[in-house]
């Protein structure tokens, strides 16, 4: 789920011709739960070449749009080092990507003890783009 709602924003010479592209696929913002980053280090012995061209971290340019990652630090699905990566990548590029790590917290953490946590952070990173009050 995470990455396909990041490759919205990454991904953009995938666009199908046949669509209306007066209306842009990027979003303002992007809140994403343990989110598949890089394909290439996730899936790319399975899928070879497609997994670098799938892979959000690869396409990483200037003004892009702000994120917030959450991460559990257990994750045995998606590696947290991906979030840390995909930050510093956003950096890098003078993009603003903040990262909270929830230690010991497995894949899918964020719907079992830590909701309310989650859902802080995720008011206070609408606020802070002026969003919501």
């Amino acid at each position: 789920g995470g990455h396909l709602a990041l490759a919205t924003a990454t991904l953009t010479e995938m666009n199908d011709p046949r669509d209306d592209l007066s209306y842009s696929p990027i979003p303002n913002a992007f809140i994403l739960f343990n989110p598949v980053l890089d394909t290439w280090s996730y899936a790319g012995s399975r899928l070879g070449d497609l997994a670098k061209r799938l892979s959000p971290l690869q396409y990483i340019q200037p003004d892009m749009p702000p994120g917030l990652i959450m991460h559990g630090t257990s994750d045995s699905v998606v590696p947290h080092s991906q979030a840390v990566d995909f930050k510093e990548a956003m950096e890098e590029q003078e993009n603003r990507c903040e990262i909270k790590l929830y230690e010991g917290m497995p894949h899918g953490f964020f719907n079992q003890t830590k909701y309310d946590e989650t859902i802080e952070e995720t008011t206070l990173f609408l606020r802070s783009l002026n969003w919501i009050e």
